[in-house]
């Protein structure tokens, strides 16, 4: 499993190095929300915050507000130093499209 995540982590960095080659390009959250997944997954909450906060960067595809407030709330938890409740936040946003038929 870790050899999948590892080819599902370097094959979303190349979409995601190759959308920002675009002058805009709204929806990379294709790459984002499997980036997002595996920071969680390796414990790499730096790298979470970093995704969502583009997750939820006003130039790109809006996402529903419930799941945008989640990861506002992640963000604002990580950045406030509480990592185990950031963390919790995050899984939860992860899991927020799956559970709501979103994606």
């Amino acid at each position: 499993m870790e050899a999948d995540l590892e080819q599902a982590e370097e094959f979303a960095r190349q979409a995601q190095a190759t959308f920002r080659k675009t002058p805009v390009y709204p929806v990379l959250s294709v790459c984002l929300w499997p980036l997002l997944a595996i920071s969680l997954h390796k414990n790499q909450l730096d790298q979470a915050a970093e995704h969502a906060e583009i997750l939820i960067h006003p130039g790109q595809h809006r996402n529903p507000e419930t799941l945008e407030a989640e990861l506002r709330s992640a963000i604002d938890l990580y950045k406030g130093g509480e990592r185990d409740q950031s963390k919790g936040r995050f899984e939860t946003a992860v899991q927020w499209p799956w559970n709501t038929d979103y994606f």
